[in-house]
């Protein structure tokens, strides 16, 4: 993973154990609570886009496909980006930094502790919207995109996906984001699409 090397230091030590009674503690089942280990992001990974729902613009050819591109993550302190050559191509917001203990009964105690933040190893990623240039986007002859947020309750619930290989390694992260095109008047409406970003591990 791109982070500093304080950062992989840091998050190679063990989560804290903690219970219930602990300060500023909150205890819930895993996956309620969304948290993202930020070990699992290791390594290169591959990142494609493809267009969903073209909301039926001539400008957009549903079913289009960016090429493979190498990335690798970098966990900051307000983002998770995945960067491609140099530079930052395509990024999603962080709800916070979290140190992790495990309960006898199978839950998660979520706790904001004192340690910095590169010093907590779980992370909550918000992945209704993935903030992109324009590069990594299906668009054909398109130039200018906006990011918005999905337009339902539902689309929210569906928009990430996980794999995992029998070891239970992370192998991709598939995130359905949403945008619009710009009005190609002044009376025409925004183009709303939805695009299929999907990221697989390539280093095993």
């Amino acid at each position: 993973m791109c982070v500093r090397s304080l950062i992989l230091i840091a998050l190679a030590l063990p989560s804290a154990a903690c219970t219930s009674s602990d300060v500023g503690c909150r205890v819930a089942p895993l996956s309620e609570i969304s948290l993202f280990d930020k070990l699992a992001l290791d390594g290169t990974w591959e990142h494609t886009a493809t267009l969903v729902d073209a909301g039926g613009d001539p400008r957009l050819a549903l079913g289009t496909t960016t090429r493979p591109v190498a990335m690798s993550w970098d966990v900051e302190e307000d983002f998770l980006y995945g960067i491609t050559g140099s530079s930052h191509s395509i990024g999603f917001t962080l709800e916070g930094h979290y140190t992790a203990g495990f309960g006898e009964d199978g839950t998660v105690c979520l706790a904001n502790d004192s340690r910095a933040w590169h010093e907590r190893r779980w992370m909550r990623v918000d992945w209704t919207q993935a903030l992109t240039t324009v590069d990594m986007l299906p668009l054909g002859e398109a130039t200018e995109v906006e990011s918005v947020f999905p337009p339902d309750d539902d689309s929210v619930a569906h928009a990430l996906s996980l794999q995992r290989d029998p070891s239970g390694r992370l192998t991709e992260v598939v995130v359905t984001s949403w945008y619009v095109l710009p009005a190609t008047c002044d009376t025409c409406a925004l183009v709303p699409f939805s695009v299929e970003h999907t990221f697989r591990r390539l280093t095993p």
